[in-house]
């Protein structure tokens, strides 16, 4: 009899809470509108527009930043980021060329290069949001991809013959 009464009250409990989730997401803009909306500052989508092509990128460079010191290898980046060796390659290559990583020329490691005070800069700044606002910069960064996704599919859209609709 007690554990049918705390059944009940469990399931309350949870009703009480699912609707208070449901009316919380009800309030919250689509994915849709996600893509326009940003809380980051200028500067910063400024700096990740430059550096950071996708959620990959994002998180090469975070590393490479966090630990300016080590040299990593293509290997020990897929590792550590947990993605494929052929996705962490060509990340490390892109941020070679944008000047956000450089090979060390002993065993041919990637590091963080601090040559350019102003993309050091630029990294620091990406580097603080994701410290303090890393999921609006997340979406900030998923937005951008799935807008040059659309960009790109538009671009290959068959445009009716207008004398046939």
């Amino acid at each position: 009899m007690l554990q049918i009464e705390a059944s009940r009250r469990s399931s309350h409990a949870l009703s009480r809470r699912s609707g208070a989730v449901d009316a919380y997401w009800r309030r919250q803009p689509t994915g849709a509108s996600l893509a326009g909306q940003s809380d980051l500052a200028d500067v910063v989508t400024r700096d990740v527009d430059s550096f950071v092509d996708n959620l990959d990128s994002l998180e090469v460079v975070m590393l490479l930043y966090r630990e300016q010191a080590r040299t990593w290898t293509v290997d020990q980046v897929a590792a550590r980021l947990k993605i494929s060796f052929r996705v962490a390659r060509r990340e490390l290559d892109r941020m070679r060329g944008r000047g956000i990583a450089r090979m060390d020329g002993e065993d041919l490691g990637f590091q963080f290069d601090l040559s350019d005070a102003d993309r050091a800069a630029a990294v620091a700044r990406i580097a603080t949001a994701y410290g303090s606002r890393r999921i609006e910069l997340i979406n900030y960064v998923a937005a951008q991809t799935l807008k040059r996704i659309q960009s790109i599919a538009d671009a290959f859209k068959v445009k009716k013959d207008r004398g046939g609709e």
